[in-house]
């Protein structure tokens, strides 16, 4: 009786090549990019062989946005995220698995560079925060990051999420 179950379900598999096909492609996509078709567009944000690619579970500060350095200095935290998102790609090839498109077709997926989770050491050195809205993935990194005054938390920043809501409301007013 077994064996005749196993039958049927390989029968109906070797029926349908397309379900076959599909289930390898499920579920989630995987886009691969060399150091020549890699380039960093904000801290957490890539171009991987021509497809925008957001990081999943991250957000980082936006161009422009100021942080305040453990000795008060205002800088460009959004700049400083580019950099160091730009350090741990350079020269490696890049793999990463998209999770979702977004309606503007950018992808948002987690991305390894040479093996390394590109979003995890970005919240572990402290250049961007676990966005515990889409994911509780790098929550611990950040406390972590926190903990050792990694990164933007060896002085001041704003969550990017609430810099951006900040920005908004003043504009509107």
């Amino acid at each position: 009786m077994r064996a005749g179950a196993l039958i049927a379900v390989f029968a109906a598999l070797a029926a349908a090549p397309e379900a076959m096909a599909q289930s390898q492609l499920d579920p989630y996509e995987i886009l691969s990019g060399t150091p020549e078709t890699v380039e960093v567009v904000e801290g957490d944000l890539l171009r991987v062989a021509g497809q925008l690619v957001r990081l999943y579970g991250i957000d980082a500060p936006d161009q422009d946005q100021q942080c305040e350095s453990r000795r008060g200095q205002p800088y460009d935290c959004g700049t400083a995220a580019k950099n160091v998102l730009t350090m741990l790609t350079r020269n490696r090839d890049l793999e990463c698995t998209i999770y979702a498109y977004t309606s503007g077709d950018s992808g948002i997926g987690r991305c390894f560079a040479g093996g390394t989770d590109i979003g995890l050491a970005m919240v572990r050195g402290g250049w961007a925060f676990s966005h515990r809205s889409l994911s509780h993935r790098y929550e611990s990194a950040e406390a972590q990051a926190q903990a050792q005054s990694a990164g933007f938390w060896s002085g001041r920043a704003r969550r990017p999420w609430i810099w951006r809501a900040e920005r908004a409301a003043a504009e509107s007013e």
